[in-house]
């Protein structure tokens, strides 16, 4: 790993992703909330009938593991 990383600006980065990220949830949720059918939401059970992933769960994640690559490709 770099050690000249500059930490404020992985901050801002990372709060920034995060923003963007809960929005886009918040988008989907409420869109969610307005649909009258439950076939509308897609599901993707994890390990257990309690841990539950949405296609907007799952997009979310891909947004902040793909913007992260992009900007600090070398990171694990």
């Amino acid at each position: 790993m770099d050690h000249d990383l500059d930490l404020a600006e992985i901050h801002r980065f990372a709060a920034q992703l995060s923003i963007e990220a809960g929005s886009y949830l918040r988008d989907q949720a409420l869109a969610r909330a307005s649909r009258t059918h439950a076939y509308d939401l897609e599901l993707v059970i994890k390990e257990n009938a309690a841990d539950l992933v949405t296609k907007a769960d799952m997009h979310a994640e891909a947004m902040i593991s793909d913007a992260i690559r992009a900007r600090f490709p070398p990171h694990k």
